[in-house]
């Protein structure tokens, strides 16, 4: 728990949003052994559950139908929600618009990517046309409640505890897509754009 509020806090977006799964999961194991009873409206005000978000984690272990499922769904809604922002209709069909942003470091190492992030945090009843903002930012305080509720209370065990770290500075650069162009690495297979948008999440 210690680790992951540290990695959470001191981990530079996009690369702490990486962990919501893992801190999802961990909540949820922590809110169960330790059996706080929260009345629904304690849990959050937000569509977005951290069980939702921890069985995300089911992406990568899921059947393989099933994820290329979950992968060209987010892939759909990413591609409509970024036609909608252009200015002239007629461009839809040209495909100049991105859909896919990925994240890396000077020596080029992925650490994250828009599409993943917008599946972890998607919900069924969200539409391209809403405003979710609001949504993500009462799910960031219950979870940031949580987190801290579950810190003191393990606090009480009085265990020493100490995380090894290495701080170090990065420069985060990015680079958009459209994963209709260009993108896929596995052009002779059926599916090759998810199974490239699968390793790239994987990665």
């Amino acid at each position: 728990m210690e680790t992951l509020k540290y990695l959470g806090l001191h981990m530079k977006s996009p690369a702490n949003l990486m962990l919501l799964p893992y801190i999802c999961l961990c909540c949820n194991e922590a809110l169960n052994y330790l059996e706080y009873n929260f009345e629904p409206n304690q849990l959050s005000q937000s569509p977005i559950s951290h069980t939702q978000v921890r069985n995300k984690l089911k992406l990568f272990s899921d059947r393989y139908g099933k994820s290329i499922k979950q992968i060209k769904l987010v892939d759909s809604q990413q591609d409509e929600e970024f036609k909608e922002k252009l200015r002239f209709k007629w461009l839809q069909s040209r495909k100049m618009h991105y859909n896919l942003g990925i994240y890396c470091n000077a020596e080029r190492h992925i650490v994250g990517n828009t599409q993943y992030i917008s599946f972890l945090l998607q919900n069924p009843s969200f539409t391209i046309r809403e405003d979710n903002s609001q949504n993500i930012y009462e799910f960031a305080v219950f979870l940031g409640s949580a987190l801290q509720m579950i810190s003191q209370d393990l606090n009480a065990f009085k265990s020493e505890i100490f995380i090894q770290k290495n701080e170090i500075s990065m420069d985060w650069l990015y680079k958009d897509y459209n994963t209709d162009k260009k993108f896929n690495r596995f052009p002779h297979i059926h599916d090759g754009k998810e199974v490239t948008l699968f390793l790239l999440h994987l990665l």
